[in-house]
């Protein structure tokens, strides 16, 4: 698998012959991602059912395409990407998968646990409520790469937890949280800890667009904990009213 980290124009399409190989490039200017490249692709005007194109505003079908014209959106191409229909919390272990949540769902503890790379949540809206019981997280991702996290409205549940996080990843590298609502809350006695997106050793990320709430007592919005280095974090909404606490908060990255 060849990869390549790109910019584009939003007026212009560049589609690269590398060994026989046709690979798309285009963005529009308002987003970067990553591209890879077609190896099933050959000949002119050829046609697949198996790529999605990451897209700015969500997950489009990818139409018809040759080696020097595209009919289509802007977007990037991905190969081998699965679309799954979920309508309950779990583990999300398919790789290459674009998981699209159907309606809200509820958890005691952890709702969404990504156990594979190149996994994609697309909540359409909906809204996760994790942490009724126990300690938990809304999503969370320790050990693998590339997820992509959009869409959801994630609120804990049990307003007097602790050490309980929106989004939480660990041990990975180049995931993406982008336009999501985020609240947390906790006790303004004792330290809670309840972050709404939590990187722990996680390079190489984004965090955009995002809505972030949070309340309580050193309740961060954003936390860059041990190494989380390289991380971009642009237009975001952050509210907080805890004490002891802030909107970012950059430790050892």
């Amino acid at each position: 698998m060849v990869k390549r980290w790109v910019k584009f124009s939003i007026v212009a399409l560049l589609i690269l012959v590398v060994g026989g190989v046709i690979a798309f490039q285009a963005i529009s200017t308002s987003f970067s991602g990553r591209a890879k490249f077609d190896f099933g692709a050959g000949g002119t005007n050829a046609s697949s059912a198996n790529f999605v194109q990451r897209f700015i505003l969500g997950i489009q079908p990818v139409s018809k395409y040759s080696s020097n014209t595209y009919s289509g959106r802007f977007g990037i191409l991905e190969e081998n990407v699965y679309a799954v229909n979920t309508t309950a919390c779990g583990a999300l272990n398919v790789q290459n998968a674009v998981y699209v949540l159907n309606q809200s769902v509820n958890s005691s503890g952890t709702c969404f646990n990504i156990t594979a790379n190149n996994v994609s949540l697309d909540c359409s809206g909906y809204t996760i409520n994790y942490t009724q019981i126990s300690t938990g997280y809304g999503i969370t991702a320790n050990g693998y790469n590339n997820s992509k996290i959009q869409n959801c409205t994630i609120v804990q549940g049990r307003t007097n937890a602790a050490n309980s996080y929106g989004i939480y990843l660990l041990n990975g590298n180049e995931s993406a949280v982008e336009r999501n609502n985020i609240s947390t809350s906790g006790s303004t006695s004792s330290d809670a800890r309840n972050y709404a997106v939590y990187l722990y050793n996680y390079k190489d990320s984004v965090v955009y667009n995002n809505n972030l709430t949070t309340s309580g007592r050193r309740d961060y919005a954003i936390v860059l904990d041990s190494n989380s280095n390289s991380t971009n974090i642009s237009s975001n909404i952050i509210k907080t009213s805890a004490i002891y606490s802030f909107g970012v908060y950059d430790y050892k990255s």
